[in-house]
């Protein structure tokens, strides 16, 4: 199990061969239907969060082995969150609400599913099933009602702070602390459509393997409607790399290579993202096995 949350850590880690993820957005396929800004210049004006508002979020993550890989990997995973009121106004608590997972790694699927009464894990032909008020490895209700992450949108500035206590945390890191870049900090003061942006985010690779900084441009593009059917909505689009990683796992020696690029849509109204779609691209060596991985992951709030 412990492995499988490794691998997903590493395929939801953001770094990779920029370019293609850049190219791969352009693309109309990418997200068809994605509303263009209908303003694209203007007079200037502030770009906030409302922290408030902020209650809960899915992401969706679908990401599978490239041609010319040295096996075949996909993953599918859904995760649903919900935010609560923190200790700081301008902070909320994520809570997991649902996690399902299947994975086909080389033939062996492994599969993961969560909700507010039991946990199960299937990997290869062994199955087990955790139940909330269980006494075992895996204390469901914990899981579910603990908070896992706090992020604090004081300032546009995300500062993120995992809870150490969270049995997630011991089993496989804080995944917040690399996908949640999907609420980006934004500029200060008033922007103008084609204001450019640096952000740059410390991120875990695998199970707390280690760290390394990806390093973000973003752009306001201009405004319009939101893919929700909101009439208010920023687009923000960015691309993202870092240098290349190299992890070690029980004897093997795992190097990796990220990049990504997407799209953001900040409801300017309500101070949310409205939806918000990346594709990654990641070149992966796992001693002397190639592994070309992509993907693409979607943000959206809960219904």
């Amino acid at each position: 199990m412990k492995r499988a949350l490794i691998l997903v850590a590493l395929i939801a880690c953001k770094q990779d061969p920029e370019k293609r993820s850049e190219k791969a957005v352009a693309s109309k396929d990418f997200w068809p239907e994605a509303p263009a800004p209908t303003q694209t210049s203007g007079g200037p004006r502030e770009l906030h969060y409302q922290p408030a508002n902020i209650t809960g979020y899915t992401m969706t993550i679908d990401v599978a082995s490239q041609p010319g890989a040295a096996a075949t990997i996909s993953a599918k995973m859904l995760l649903a969150l919900a935010f609560k009121a923190s200790t700081a106004p301008t902070a909320r608590d994520a809570y997991m609400k649902k996690i399902d997972l299947d994975m086909n790694a080389a033939g062996q699927r492994i599969a993961m599913k969560l909700d507010n009464d039991q946990m199960s894990v299937t990997q290869g032909t062994d199955s087990m099933t955790f139940k909330r008020g269980d006494h075992g490895a895996i204390d469901v209700g914990a899981m579910i009602d603990l908070p896992f992450t706090t992020l604090d949108f004081a300032h546009d500035k995300i500062a993120i702070k995992s809870n150490l206590e969270h049995p997630f945390t011991s089993m496989g890191g804080d995944m917040l602390d690399d996908a949640m870049v999907l609420f980006p900090d934004l500029p200060e003061g008033a922007v103008r459509p084609g204001h450019t942006w640096k952000v740059a985010r410390t991120v875990s690779v695998g199970s707390n393997l280690g760290k390394t900084t990806v390093n973000y441009d973003f752009k306001y593009e201009g405004d319009g409607p939101c893919p929700s059917g909101a009439k208010a909505c920023a687009l923000l689009s960015f691309t993202a790399a870092s240098k290349d990683v190299t992890v070690q796992h029980e004897g093997m020696t795992i190097k990796a290579a990220y990049g990504f690029a997407g799209k953001v849509y900040l409801d300017t109204v309500r101070g949310i993202v409205d939806e918000s779609r990346v594709h990654m691209d990641m070149d992966v060596d796992a001693q002397g096995q190639k592994l070309p991985m992509a993907g693409t992951f979607v943000v959206k709030p809960n219904a």
